[in-house]
């Protein structure tokens, strides 16, 4: 048997010999090494040249397919094979199986959901389906969450200065105006898909092509605008298909649809959408001093649309180009998990209740694109939390009002810095 120091040299690796009679131990990657080995010679000849026992080699290679799925300085499978409930997680497990087995994205919570459930039918009341235990789940059966990288927005030079100017201009207009903040709003257009397959999955460990199954729309692009007003309002979606006339399906109350050819917005579809949305908002009415906060796009800064935002009493401020990873209250808080939400039940649509027919009107039902502004279905796609959003008499003046000083003494005990003030840009 060749020495320590000269197999150790010629091979690479360090098992960390041990002295006669102790245990060794050694990681996935050096096992790899004498599985490779192995299959080239022999076990005998793996054996002899990485100085190991021909039964650990033989152990090696009936473990090759889990060798390949974990980290190269793992050196053991210990832990729990199975967990307190097998029977809920060998049916979770079978759960994610068929939905990936018909190309159908798979979450983590709607893994822990159908555990839920399926513990209810099993009488199992002590089960917490909590991350720590799907996450164990997961480990215990070889899977994991795919991902998909993003590349964040590249913020311009000198974007410290623009900040504050920008923060300076609003509150310049805020002490001149004084506005009610529900006449405060923020809109932004954001892209959907009439497909929205998620962007992760649960698949086995190491799998080198992950596949989604849709319904062939992933590319059928419209437009949607989503508008919030200080007070927490949320304003009915605008949404703008990419074609030539509006569909003949019958869409959901508390949305507005348009067509047009490019799907996206211009100066004619802004004025309409000011006119439809935002001059129908609640207290509206009031004919008060508005500020309405958008993006840098040109359809928002032309003199037609400044005309209309000046007969409504509504100053318009204009987020600095390249800063709305930073300034723009939705794009930084709301269309994420707006999209998310809208991608989970599109998820669960595509696994449980798709058909043959794949239309605009199927998909808007089942993925609940409304605002019916009561606090239902619109708070599936907003948020995930229960909203007390159902006053009916809002366009009160006096409650309006009311609200409105409450929180603006707490927001002028914040932004009463003396430097912030002094500049009106």
């Amino acid at each position: 048997m060749p020495g320590t120091g000269d197999h150790v040299e010629k091979r690479g690796f360090n098992p960390r010999q041990a002295p006669k009679g102790q245990r060794r131990s050694y990681d996935s990657k050096f096992k790899m090494a004498v599985i490779a080995a192995a299959k080239e010679t022999s076990t005998k000849a793996a054996a002899r040249k990485f100085d190991v026992e021909s039964k650990q080699v033989r152990e090696w290679r009936k473990q090759e397919n889990k060798l390949k799925g974990v980290h190269s300085t793992r050196k053991s499978f210990r832990g729990p094979k199975a967990g307190k409930f097998p029977q809920v997680e060998a049916r979770v497990v079978d759960f994610w199986r068929k939905a990936r087995s018909q190309l159908c994205s798979v979450s983590r919570r709607m893994m822990v959901r159908e555990a839920i459930k399926i513990a209810r039918s099993l009488g199992i009341m002590n089960l917490k389906c909590s991350l720590g235990w799907i996450r164990r789940v997961l480990k215990r059966n070889g899977l994991s969450v795919r991902r998909r990288t993003t590349i964040a927005q590249r913020l311009p030079m000198a974007y410290e200065e623009k900040l504050l100017s920008f923060q300076r201009h609003v509150i310049a207009l805020r002490k001149r105006n004084s506005y009610l903040l529900g006449h405060i709003g923020n809109g932004d257009q954001t892209p959907l898909y009439l497909d929205m397959p998620s962007r992760t999955t649960v698949e086995k460990v190491g799998t080198k092509s992950i596949r989604v199954k849709t319904t062939g729309n992933e590319k059928t692009r419209f437009t949607t605008m989503l508008a919030i007003t200080a007070d927490g309002r949320k304003l009915p979606p605008f949404i703008v298909f990419r074609r030539k006339t509006l569909p003949k399906d019958a869409f959901p109350p508390g949305v507005h649809v348009r067509a047009h050819e490019s799907g996206s917005f211009n100066e004619d579809i802004t004025k309409d959408w000011l006119k439809t949305v935002w001059a129908r908002r609640p207290g509206a009415l009031m004919n008060k001093e508005s500020m309405l906060v958008l993006d840098s796009f040109r359809g928002h800064l032309t003199d037609s649309v400044k005309f209309t935002l000046r007969e409504m009493k509504t100053d318009l401020v204009v987020i600095p180009g390249g800063m709305t990873s930073l300034l723009q209250p939705l794009d930084v808080s709301v269309n994420n998990p707006f999209k998310n939400n809208i991608e989970e039940l599109y998820n669960d649509w595509m696994l449980n209740g798709v058909k043959e027919k794949n239309n605009c009107q199927i998909i808007q039902k089942k993925t609940c694109i409304s605002n019916a502004m009561d606090g239902t279905e619109d708070d599936i796609l907003w948020q995930d939390s229960s909203d007390d959003e159902n006053d009916p008499d809002y366009n009160s003046d006096q409650e309006e009002a009311s609200s409105s000083s409450d929180s603006s003494g707490s927001e002028e005990e914040l932004l009463s810095d003396e430097d912030l003030n002094s500049d009106d840009d």
